[in-house]
C-alpha cells in the first residue's frame, strides 16, 4: 500500500511539473526619471484574453492611468512610455496590427491628463492617390523629448496607390499642454516597388478594408490572410496575404507559396494556390478555391530577403 501511495504521489508531482503554468503575469517597465511611475502590463492567464495596460505609482502600487492596448503584446509589438526628463510629461505608444499611435500626457497633481496633439501636415507620398484613400499601415511613434520640452515623432504610412512615405515631426508644448508643430522633415524610404516594376498589380482600393480570416507567426513576422468580410466560402475567394514585422510594417518576403488541404474525415483534397506579388511590398494576392464548407488547413511558406519560413493554420469555410 505504501509503495502504491508513493507511486501516485510521484505521478502527481510529475504531472505538476509537466503542466504549463497558467498564472497571470505582471510586467513593469519604462520607469519615470524620478522613479515614481512606470508602465504596468498585466498578461492574462487565458490565451484568448487581452492584456491590460496602465501607468502605476511605484510608491503606492496604485493605478494612475488606464491606457489603450489593441493586441499590443503579440509578436514582439509592445507598448512603451517615453518620458521627459522632469517626469511631468510622457508620450505613450500603442502598437496595433496595422501600425501604432501616440498619446501625450501631462502631469496634473497626482495623476496624468491627456493633451491633444496638433494637426500635422500630410505625408509627402510619391504618387497622387484618391483623396479618401485608406492607409494599409499607419505609424506615429514617439522617438524622444528634446531639452526644450518638444517631442519628436516618427510618422509613416503606406497606401495602395500613393505608396509609402515617412517624416519626422517636432511638436512643441506650452505649460498648459497646447501643442504646435515646430518642424517637419521628410524621411527617405526604401525604393518603391512600383517604380522598379510598373507592371506590378495595384490592388483595388477595397483591399485596404479587408478583414482578417486568420493570422499566424512565421519567425519574427506575422502573416495575415484577409478578404472582404473575413470569411472563406465555397467557390473562388479573392484574398490578400500580408507579411508584417514587429512594428507592423509590410515586408517583402520574396516568393510565397500557399497550399490548402481539407481537414475533414473522409475528404482528401490538396490544392496548390497561385500567389501573385503586387505593387505594395509585403502584400500578395491569391484566389483560394473552396470546394466544400468545413475545416481546412492553410500552409504558407516564403523564401526571399527575410530568409525562409512556413506555417500551417486551420480555417473554416462556410
Amino acid at each position: 500500500m505504501r509503495i502504491i501511495t508513493r507511486f501516485l504521489i510521484g505521478l502527481t508531482l510529475l504531472a505538476t511539473c509537466l503542466t504549463p503554468s497558467l498564472q497571470a503575469k505582471d510586467i513593469t517597465m519604462d520607469k519615470s526619471p524620478d522613479g515614481n511611475f512606470a508602465l504596468r502590463i498585466h498578461l492574462p492567464k487565458e490565451a484568448g484574453d487581452q492584456p491590460k495596460v496602465g501607468m502605476i505609482n511605484l510608491l503606492t502600487e496604485e493605478a494612475v492611468l488606464e491606457l489603450d492596448c489593441h493586441r499590443c503584446y503579440e509578436n514582439s509589438a509592445k507598448p512603451k512610455l517615453v518620458w521627459f526628463s522632469d517626469s511631468q510629461r510622457v508620450a505613450y505608444y500603442t502598437p496595433h496590427p496595422d501600425g501604432g499611435y501616440t498619446q501625450v500626457y501631462f502631469r496634473r497633481s497626482s495623476s496624468f491628463e491627456e493633451v491633444q496633439l496638433p494637426s500635422i501636415p500630410n505625408l509627402p507620398f510619391p504618387r497622387q492617390g484618391p483623396p479618401d484613400e485608406q492607409a494599409l499601415t499607419s505609424i506615429s511613434e514617439p522617438i524622444r523629448w528634446l531639452k526644450s520640452g518638444a517631442l519628436v515623432l516618427h510618422q509613416e504610412q503606406e497606401k495602395l496607390v500613393s505608396g509609402r512615405a515617412a517624416q519626422k515631426v517636432t511638436i512643441g508644448f506650452d505649460r498648459h499642454g497646447h501643442g504646435s508643430v515646430l518642424k517637419v522633415r521628410a524621411k527617405k524610404v526604401t525604393d518603391d516597388a512600383l517604380d522598379q516594376d510598373p507592371q506590378l498589380l495595384v490592388l483595388p482600393r477595397e483591399t485596404a478594408y479587408f478583414q482578417a480570416i486568420a493570422s499566424d507567426s512565421i519567425n519574427d513576422l506575422t502573416v495575415r490572410v484577409s478578404n472582404h468580410d473575413g470569411h472563406l466560402r465555397q467557390g473562388d475567394n479573392e484574398t490578400s496575404i500580408q507579411f508584417r514585422d514587429a512594428k507592423a510594417r509590410l515586408v517583402d518576403v520574396g516568393k510565397v507559396n500557399l497550399q490548402i488541404d481539407s481537414n475533414m474525415p473522409g475528404s482528401q483534397i490538396h490544392r496548390d494556390v497561385a500567389v501573385e506579388r503586387t505593387a505594395t511590398r509585403g502584400l500578395y494576392r491569391a484566389k483560394i478555391q473552396i470546394d466544400t464548407s468545413g475545416d481546412w488547413n492553410v500552409k504558407i511558406s516564403y523564401d526571399g530577403p527575410h530568409g525562409n519560413g512556413e506555417t500551417t493554420f486551420p480555417v473554416s469555410a462556410e
